[in-house]
């Protein structure tokens, strides 16, 4: 269900090993983290219930293509993440 070219982290260790699909890996773009330890279930479980945030808290600042060189220069000062579009 993650949206390709996500991060995905395998968080602890289960009593059985995972199988994993190295094909929908790469041809989603995956990215898949293992995390060892971690032993704060109550704050795994209010992420999770949590809505996702909205791309305005993400997505600050947005450029056309022929506007390329301003969206880099912006991008050292904006905080968030700075979108070319190629329309």
């Amino acid at each position: 269900r993650a949206a390709p070219g996500a991060t995905l982290t395998l968080i602890g260790l289960g009593p059985e090993q995972a199988r994993v699909d190295t094909g929908l890996l790469v041809r989603r773009q995956l990215t898949l983290r293992g995390s060892l330890i971690y032993d704060h279930p109550g704050d795994f479980a209010a992420t999770v219930a949590a809505p996702p945030p909205s791309p305005g808290r993400v997505l600050r600042a947005s450029y056309p293509f022929e506007e390329v060189a301003e969206a880099f220069r912006a991008a050292r000062e904006v905080p968030g993440k700075t979108w070319i579009r190629l329309d």
